[in-house]
């Protein structure tokens, strides 16, 4: 995404992705056990009800949270690790 104001490449924070793609995990687990699944079948109904959920989570952290961008590394790449000095 480029930021209207400064032209800048940013991208969504990664603390809000994770919690974005966490939270939807989470809400569709609950939501399927509420609805009665248990045992394997909770496993399956979470797999299918994933997107939706993430979509459901995703709707009500926007309108919560406000959503949180980073600058785009350089080059389009992740930045290089950090050397442990021991």
């Amino acid at each position: 995404m480029t930021c209207p104001s400064c032209f800048r490449q940013v991208q969504l924070a990664d603390w809000y992705r994770k919690l974005t793609f966490r939270g939807g995990i989470v809400i569709t687990g609950i939501l399927c056990y509420l609805l009665g699944f248990r045992g394997v079948w909770l496993f399956v109904a979470i797999m299918v009800g994933f997107f939706p959920g993430i979509l459901l989570w995703a709707f009500v952290l926007a309108h919560t949270i406000s959503t949180r961008f980073e600058p785009y590394p350089p080059g389009g790449q992740a930045p290089p690790p950090i050397e442990r000095k021991d």
